[in-house]
């Protein structure tokens, strides 16, 4: 029928290509059908040309050209008070088990700040109960979004298990945390909350949205993490299902059910210096939360090994 088929905004990484040049012939019987293709970066450029005879035509990424017109559902007034009343930062699509680590930081950080709120909205909202139960287990209360509970004072973890809402959220925190980058699923895309003027926090897995990335990191957005070895503040690390609290001197063995700490050795053949090297690392940095007003600032690290 001489259907015109256009392929707008694509995508192309390393991995999926890797995967088409294994059926290479298939591949290019299925790309050569296209009138056109626009790719969003020059990685998925140079792959399709290697991939396809159809004409290409990079124009660049079309999700930084979304206009800035938000229409959405506000807040109850009620909800939005208790909001205000806190220190709050959100982890965005969130994989498992990062919620895991989001739950320790949030325990160490509330060390300092005791009004502080962590809003956690998973990449996969079925999974809403068993996050519960993973946080609970950490000793952490758990508010779940769809509970319309608007009373927030004895709540850690506010948990969003809705569709279509992150936006509102994004909107009242400085700090988000893009999830997908500490395990390795090339991370989750990082305008959304940029737009809303959020620092953004994320793992070293983001070959997904390496252009994305780079462009937020020339205008200092978005920052991964950064280990240094001066003892302060401690490091996080999951070495072989065992948490680990560490700084120079010292390391400490966490219990996953209450927390507690004991003070143990690192693992065999390993010191604080070589796990930087073999750690996928984040941080959380309290200087950029919108109700802070204090020149101290905290971090935490972590490892996070695998996917779901």
């Amino acid at each position: 029928r001489k259907i015109p088929l256009i392929l707008i905004n694509a995508r192309l990484t390393k991995k999926t290509y890797n995967n088409w040049i294994k059926i290479k012939n298939f591949g290019k019987s299925v790309f050569d059908n296209l009138t056109i293709a626009y790719p969003q970066n020059r990685e998925t450029n140079t792959y399709l040309k290697k991939l396809t005879s159809s004409k290409i035509d990079h124009l660049g990424n079309l999700k930084f050209a979304e206009i800035g017109n938000y229409h959405f559902d506000k807040f109850k007034s009620n909800l939005e008070s208790e909001f205000k009343k806190k220190k709050i930062w959100v982890a965005s699509s969130t994989h498992n088990p990062e919620e895991i680590f989001c739950g320790k930081t949030h325990i160490h950080l509330k060390k300092k700040y005791k009004n502080l709120l962590t809003i956690i909205i998973p990449r996969h909202i079925h999974r809403a109960n068993k996050i519960c139960s993973e946080l609970n287990n950490l000793g952490l209360k758990v508010t779940l979004h769809s509970s319309k509970n608007q009373n927030l004072k004895n709540t850690d973890i506010y948990l969003v298990d809705s569709f279509g809402e992150t936006k509102k959220f994004h909107k009242i925190s400085s700090s988000v945390f893009l999830g997908g980058s500490i395990i390795n699923r090339g991370g989750q895309n990082p305008l959304e909350a940029a737009r809303y003027g959020n620092k953004i926090l994320h793992g070293p897995n983001i070959q997904n949205f390496k252009d994305v990335y780079k462009l937020l990191k020339i205008f200092k957005v978005s920052t991964t993490g950064l280990w240094s070895w001066d003892g302060t503040p401690p490091k996080i690390a999951l070495i072989d299902k065992c948490i680990y609290s560490f700084s120079k001197r010292k390391a400490f063995k966490i219990n996953m059910s209450n927390g507690a700490q004991s003070e143990t050795q690192l693992p065999k053949g390993l010191d604080n210096k070589s796990i930087s090297a073999m750690v996928d690392e984040f941080q959380i940095n309290i200087n950029t939360f919108s109700s802070s007003s204090s020149g101290d600032s905290a971090f935490i690290a972590g490892d996070m090994g695998g996917g779901d």
